[in-house]
């Protein structure tokens, strides 16, 4: 699956982006890279090794990046750990991972 990794987060007015500072919006890669580098107590080498491996890819990876299965669960977990409910959702939704019913 594709991912968009430069679009924007918008705050609950749904008009304004969520912002990392006056001049920069907060983005997918910036939400995915910092949960992947956030530690994890208790966490393996191994778990470690693949988290930073796929942290590579999204720094590395240009506007957008093309995830296997196994990658989309690995960031979900690790957004749903460390982001608040609604960058998460958001990262859900743009992983193709949350469905919204109108």
């Amino acid at each position: 699956m594709k991912v968009k990794l430069n679009e924007g987060f918008m705050n609950p007015d749904g008009l304004t982006k969520l912002m990392v500072d006056k001049d920069k919006s907060l983005t997918m890669r910036d939400v995915c890279i910092n949960s992947l580098l956030s530690p994890v107590q208790g966490e393996n080498p191994l778990q470690k090794e693949k988290k930073y491996i796929l942290f590579k890819r999204v720094a590395d990876g240009g506007n957008e990046i093309d995830l296997k299965a196994e990658d989309i669960v690995l960031l979900k977990d690790c957004i749903g750990k460390f982001q608040s409910t609604l960058v998460m959702g958001q990262c859900f939704e743009a992983l193709g991972e949350l469905k919204i019913v109108k």
